[in-house]
């Protein structure tokens, strides 16, 4: 699970970086059109990465879970060992 996080922030953080090279390009000319365009495109990339990253900072890492499940797991009491008294 942690693998396909770490990917899907990669994947995220180069739509944020194509965005911001469509930007850059959009501010260049003189379009108000395309400017907002790309505009729009960067603030729904940014907002996707941002969602990537609380995403996997509330997903806690695999060990964490195993430790949490090992101390919710009910408890034996010790079973007393029986002794056989033997009649004489």
């Amino acid at each position: 699970m942690l693998k396909k996080r770490r990917q899907d922030f990669w994947r995220r953080k180069g739509q944020v970086e194509s965005a911001v090279a469509d930007a850059k390009k959009a501010l260049e000319g003189t379009d108000a059109a395309a400017m907002n365009a790309a505009r729009e495109k960067l603030t729904a990339a940014s907002h996707k990465l941002a969602e990537a990253i609380v995403q996997a900072q509330q997903t806690p890492p695999a060990t964490a879970l195993r430790a949490q499940a090992r101390r919710q797991a009910p408890r034996m009491a010790p079973q007393a060992s029986k002794k056989r008294k033997m009649k004489a």
